[in-house]
């Protein structure tokens, strides 16, 4: 039968040349040879008919008279070679016969074993030969399969360990996600699983705001006099602008030009690379966030990029999420405060005002009969009934009007002019807040005590001035001053008071604890009151100069 692969004769010549060896730490198997196989008594019956044969051919001889000597010459010659045909003949069987089958079997068993490495010795002639190369080639072709199956699972074994730690970080961001109070909470869980994921040096979330900066609203890692530098960074800048341009995850080796943009050193000589990783929700850039890693001289892996990519779809479906809340919360009380405001005007003012109207009628009927002290009467309770009206008014006001003008500033300067026609009180406004940005939440709170403060200022103070400061410093420190010169009282708020005394003052303080801040209020008879709310926010940027010069 024609064999599919043959090799050729040079391939042949070289083989039996160089004969592939054994496997390390393998020799052929030591027996009794042809004793120990089948063929030892074939062997013998051979010798056997060759001696009966010469004695035959003896016996033939001795009829014919052959001298002596005759006789003895053919003994002689007849019994050495059968020795001599017999050896020859166990020699070829062993050699050719029985070691190659011996070698085969122990190839066979070694394979069995799992040892591909196993060889059989190659003779150089004959039909074994060829069978060897064949065999060789056979277990060649093994081993080089085997091995690429044990590359491939390897491989592959390597990939399900990383998709399964993807997915076990998507998972604990998804649980970040809806566990987080608030995108404070939300980041600080964030970074930590994020930089024990990449094994990152540090790590920074930044937001863009409507002024062209972005600001960093979380980080990790980073010395504090640098981040104190990179709070503020223009939008444009370098790979993290050009990441929030494209919307798409990018890597930098070097921080060459971060440090020329801040003028100096991140991390002194750790030689870093950054990547910079988009926040984005249907489509939108949100923001990003950076990560800085020891340099490794290849590529990242394109299985970390998407995971990174995803982890910041998630983190900007967060951000979008707590945006949302933080707006329905606000309307959700906004909504509740206008519907008080609706029930106020629809019921108590209305009653109010019923009130007032009879009480003028009845008062100018009582003004017919002369009766002074009715009329003094009548008079002190129209009074309290127009003073009712009007704070009540106010109060209506006060839960429904919102801070519609755009910034705290714009709201409190409405609030003055509608104190200075109100009231006729002159008020000096000292504006050095410079348009600062805080959050709708804190300006709401901050002109509430404003508000609060100038009214009671037309109700109780009887001043003739009155100065309102507003002033920010580039740390961050906010304060709202409001101050005047009317009568001024004693103990502004004491816990044993009668119910509703001071509520005013009270109410300014639960305030200002809700921003974490300081109210303060300073009154003595005849000197006035003063009224000081400080708090702190992080502070719209100041950049040096060698950032506009980088940014340029």
């Amino acid at each position: 039968m024609q064999r599919e692969t043959k090799p050729s004769g040079d391939e042949c010549r070289d083989r039996s040349a160089r004969p592939i060896p054994p496997a390390a730490g393998w020799c052929p198997k030591r027996g009794a040879g042809l004793s120990a196989s089948g063929l030892s008594l074939p062997s013998l019956g051979i010798a056997a008919v060759f001696v009966v044969l010469s004695a035959t051919t003896v016996a033939a001889l001795i009829p014919l008279a052959l001298p002596t000597a005759g006789l003895f010459a053919i003994v002689v010659i007849t019994i050495p070679l059968g020795a001599l045909s017999l050896a020859l003949l166990h020699f070829r069987i062993h050699h050719q016969l029985l070691e190659p089958l011996t070698h085969l079997r122990h190839w066979a068993l070694r394979m069995q074993g799992g040892n591909l490495a196993a060889r059989i010795p190659e003779p150089a002639t004959g039909e074994f030969a060829e069978l060897a190369r064949d065999i060789n080639q056979l277990a060649d072709n093994l081993q080089t399969l085997s091995r690429s199956l044990d590359l491939q699972v390897r491989e592959q074994t390597a990939q399900l360990v990383r998709k399964t730690r993807s997915l076990q970080i998507l998972y604990g961001m998804a649980a970040c996600i809806n566990g987080s109070r608030d995108l404070n909470d939300l980041l600080k869980r964030f970074l930590p699983v994020l930089m024990d994921l990449v094994g990152g040096r540090a790590g920074v979330v930044r937001l863009p705001r409507p002024n062209g900066y972005m600001e960093v609203v979380a980080s990790m890692g980073l010395d504090p006099r640098v981040l104190h530098r990179e709070h503020f960074m223009p939008d444009d800048c370098g790979l993290c602008g050009e990441v929030l341009r494209l919307g798409a995850t990018d890597c930098q080796e070097g921080l060459d030009p971060c440090m020329n943009a801040l003028g100096m050193r991140l991390f002194g000589n750790e030689a870093l690379e950054m990547v910079a990783v988009p926040l984005i929700h249907r489509g939108r850039t949100l923001g990003l966030y950076n990560l800085f890693l020891e340099q490794t001289g290849t590529p990242m892996r394109s299985e970390m990029k998407e995971l990174l990519s995803s982890i910041g779809q998630h983190l900007g479906t967060a951000i979008e999420k707590t945006r949302l809340e933080e707006q329905t919360r606000e309307l959700s009380v906004m909504q509740e405060r206008n519907m008080i405001a609706n029930e106020l005007h629809d019921s108590l003012a209305q009653t109010l005002a019923s009130l007032r109207f009879q009480v003028r009628v009845l008062d100018q009927t009582v003004q017919q009969s002369g009766n002074f002290q009715t009329i003094q009467e009548l008079e002190q309770v129209e009074n309290s009934l127009d003073e009712a009206y009007s704070d009540l008014r106010d109060l209506i006001a006060h839960c429904r009007v919102p801070l519609d003008s755009p910034g705290l500033v714009s709201g409190i300067e409405k609030l003055i002019s509608r104190f200075r026609k109100e009231s006729g009180i002159s008020v000096y406004l000292q504006n050095e807040w410079c348009n600062a940005q805080i959050p709708s939440s804190l300006e709401m709170q901050v002109a509430r005590i404003a508000q609060e403060a100038l009214a009671n200022i037309r109700k109780h103070a009887k001043a003739h001035n009155v100065r309102v400061l507003l002033r920010r410093d580039d740390g961050g420190n906010h304060r709202l001053l409001v101050e005047d010169d009317g009568i001024g009282f004693d103990s502004p708020v004491t816990e044993g008071g009668k119910p509703g005394e001071h509520l005013g003052l009270v109410i300014m303080r639960e305030r200002a604890g809700h921003i974490g801040g300081e109210l303060r209020i300073e009154s003595e008879p005849g000197e006035g009151t003063r009224i000081e709310l400080s708090f702190r926010h992080s502070p719209d940027p100041v950049i040096p100069p060698v950032v506009s010069r980088a940014a340029s």
